[in-house]
Formats: structure tokens, C-alpha cells, sequence
């Protein structure tokens, strides 16, 4: 197998980019990168979500805080103000969102290939 290249790890975090090279062996990275690359989120996504409808918690995976964040902008009216907050944490939610994803497919890798591989 030849090995993963700097560019397919140019749009991850250094923090990412550690694990990748220091805890996955080389056939881990062939099945992590991937299925990191088709799943992660994109801030620019989240943040046109965000924008007309509020649906950028649907598109992060947590559904009920949607559902709820519409219903404060029905019953109370402070739905306008946790929208608002929202703009300033899109871009963490985000990046909390990718990290989980990348350490949930560290773990898998590891039970699909039978191997506990730690540096």
C-alpha cells in the first residue's frame, strides 16, 4: 500500500492530523480517511442552514434541539435569541462534531481490524 499523502489531511485540524499519523497504523488510515472525508460537516453548510430556517442542528446530527429551538421561536419568543447565539457557535459545533466522527471511526477501525495498535 502506498502511503497517505500531506494533501489528504489539508482540511483537518493538527490535532487531527497527529492521530491520523501517531495512533492509526497504515491500513487503519486507509479505512479511517475516507469515511472521514464523505461524512465530516462543512461550517459553510452549517452556517446556510443556519441562516434562513435554523435547521443547522438537524444537519449536526441532534434533531431534538432543533425541534426545540423552533418551539422557543413559537411558545416564547427567545428561539430569536438562541438563533442569534448560535451564529458565534456554529463554527465549534462543528469542529466538535468532526473530531467525534474522527475518534468514533478510530474506534471502529480498531474493531473491524481486530487491533488495539497504539504508539
Amino acid at each position: 500500500m502506498a502511503n497517505i499523502k500531506e494533501t489528504d489531511m489539508s482540511d483537518m485540524s493538527k490535532q487531527q492530523v497527529w492521530i491520523v499519523k501517531h495512533k492509526l497504523n497504515e491500513s487503519q488510515r486507509y479505512y479511517v480517511l475516507p469515511r472521514y472525508r464523505s461524512r465530516k460537516k462543512s461550517k459553510v453548510v452549517a452556517y446556510l442552514l443556519w441562516l434562513p430556517f435554523g435547521l443547522h442542528y438537524f444537519y449536526l446530527g441532534k434533531s431534538t434541539r432543533n425541534i426545540l429551538l423552533w418551539l422557543s421561536f413559537l411558545c416564547l419568543g427567545l428561539g430569536v435569541l438562541w438563533w442569534i447565539v448560535d451564529v458565534a457557535r456554529i463554527s465549534t459545533m462543528v469542529d466538535e462534531y468532526n473530531d467525534q466522527l474522527l475518534m468514533d471511526l478510530v474506534r471502529e477501525s480498531r474493531v473491524i481490524m481486530n487491533d488495539t495498535y497504539e504508539k
